[in-house]
């Protein structure tokens, strides 16, 4: 498993998917149009001792909360939305 490292990605359409910390091993894949998040997601087991880790992914640019799919998965309840660096986003909990 990789790293923790800072994580981004911005699709077309002005979407962004920003984790609020350092992230391990992950595969984002997003649908705008369809208001559709895929999400794999894992950690080592040290990298949970670590300060600063992830403890959510924040989607910026979408209208409403998006459809999430988390380690094959559907979301138990609706990302839930906030308030970061003074944008609206929706909050993916990462389990850990």
């Amino acid at each position: 498993l990789p790293d923790l490292s800072a994580w981004a990605l911005k699709v077309p359409g002005g979407v962004e998917v920003r984790a609020d910390g350092t992230l391990g091993l992950a595969r984002v894949a997003v649908c705008p149009a369809e208001g559709k998040l895929w999400v794999d997601h894992d950690w080592k087991p040290e990298q949970l001792k670590e300060s600063g880790i992830a403890r959510r992914l924040l989607v910026f640019g979408l209208k409403a909360a998006p459809t999430v799919e988390y380690n094959g998965k559907p979301l138990a309840a609706p990302p839930e939305l906030v308030e970061a660096n003074g944008q609206k986003a929706y909050a993916i909990p990462l389990n850990q």
